[in-house]
């Protein structure tokens, strides 16, 4: 739960909540026919991992590519997959619209999915671009308002009517309950895998002994260097060497045509029933009418028709091959110590050269008692800020979390 209060990945804690809320409702999807278990799916803002964590575990055959916005997220996923052994999923880091432009992502996927991340008409923007041709969006979203009223008003209508309710056939039915039965009893095992690993990585409180400090600062040494390089596009400062027509990138296109038969059912009229109703003729009296009224029934039937079979065609285009300079870095300069006075190295320099990028870590070394009359020794990363508060041989509570980075207790 601590890392959920970092993070914010999920404002449902109840245990019965998850399972039904984030769980089960991620795995709704399944149902579809049009869900066969070996899909490549794109989850878009994943968050948390819902849908996408879900799906991978009950779709092991089916290929998954998480992507969130916030690097923690990412991070948490990534431990989430290593601890579960969770082989088939890729969590990246950006946002949509980037890499809706990226060849690899683009047109990729056969289902794209997204859950509680932005309203339909934005979501859509941002999703589309990844689904290739005949691939299929899919919005986790509640219904709204006018939807539910459209819905109450069929099935008051329904109500008058008499044969009228589509039912499929009971073994169909009884294997969709049963299926539903196996992924709810999966998901509840699921869900306490889970809260015992959020458990198991959230930051954990040790009053320790500061036994010695020690630090590293470098500093990063660039110069001009001639790179070989290819790209679809020259850059304004490269040397062309040579062009080449390469593939780019694939489209689907129609290669041929199978006959596909199936199973449909249309509501067709039945008999017709009279209704009476009575008028008010405004003297007293009522005036009774008879109308013929149809009864429905639900009929099957089969249809054939043309489907499209798709093949990869390629895509060509001139890509430039060239040489650029750019700043590189060919050595860096490092200082360390073991006190609280770390400094910065100073790098000699040639003509050509600059410095670059700088980069500092700090570490205390502690005791602490892990069992009665047994101690262990760690060294733990920290802020140079509360780095520099402690002191040699002093206790303190020490805060540390699941990578090993600690800071001072202050609850």
């Amino acid at each position: 739960m601590e890392e959920n209060k970092k993070m914010n990945l999920t404002s449902i804690t109840e245990y019965e909540d998850v399972v039904w809320k984030h769980f089960l409702d991620s795995a709704l999807i399944m149902k579809d026919s049009l869900w066969n278990g070996k899909n490549k799916v794109f989850d878009v803002g994943t968050g948390a991992g819902f849908p996408g964590i879900v799906l991978a575990i009950l779709n092991p055959e089916s290929e998954f590519v998480l992507l969130d916005s916030l690097n923690k997220r990412v991070d948490f996923l990534k431990q989430v997959c290593d601890k579960l052994k969770i082989n088939n999923v890729t969590a990246i880091h950006g946002r949509a619209e980037t890499y809706g432009q990226n060849e690899m992502y683009r047109n990729q996927f056969d289902f794209v999915v997204s859950r509680a991340v932005a309203e339909l008409p934005i979501l859509m923007e941002y999703c589309v671009p990844f689904a290739k041709v005949n691939g299929y969006f899919v919005s986790y979203k509640g219904k709204k308002q006018e939807e539910e009223k459209k819905r109450k008003k069929e099935e008051k209508k329904e109500t008058h009517q008499k044969n009228t309710a589509k039912s499929a056939p009971k073994k169909k039915e009884k294997k969709k309950k049963s299926l539903m039965k196996r992924a709810l009893l999966f998901l509840g095992i699921f869900a306490v895998i889970i809260f015992g690993m959020m458990s198991c990585l959230a930051p954990k409180v040790k009053n320790v002994t500061i036994d010695d400090f020690d630090w590293e600062r470098t500093i990063d040494i660039e110069e001009i260097v001639t790179h070989s390089e290819s790209d679809w596009q020259l850059p304004d400062d490269a040397r062309l060497q040579y062009t080449k027509n390469e593939i780019k990138s694939y489209e689907q296109v129609i290669d041929h045509y199978e006959k596909v038969t199936e199973t449909k059912t249309r509501r067709v009229i039945d008999h017709y029933e009279d209704e009476v109703s009575h008028v008010d003729l405004g003297n007293g009296y009522f005036e009774e009418k008879t109308k013929s009224v149809p009864v429905y029934k639900d009929e099957t039937y089969t249809e054939t028709t043309d489907k499209p079979v798709y093949r990869q065609e390629p895509v060509y285009a001139t890509k430039y091959y060239y040489e650029i300079d750019r700043w590189t870095v060919v050595d860096t300069a490092k200082n360390s110590g073991r006190d609280q006075n770390p400094a910065w190295p100073e790098p000699k320099l040639k003509d050509n050269q600059r410095t670059g990028t700088k980069d500092e870590h700090y570490f205390v070394t502690a005791t602490y008692e892990k069992k009665e009359g047994k101690t262990e020794t760690e060294r733990y990363e920290m802020d140079f800020s509360e780095w520099k508060k402690l002191k040699k041989g002093e206790k303190t509570d020490l805060k540390i979390d699941a990578a090993g980075f600690a800071e001072i207790n202050k609850e």
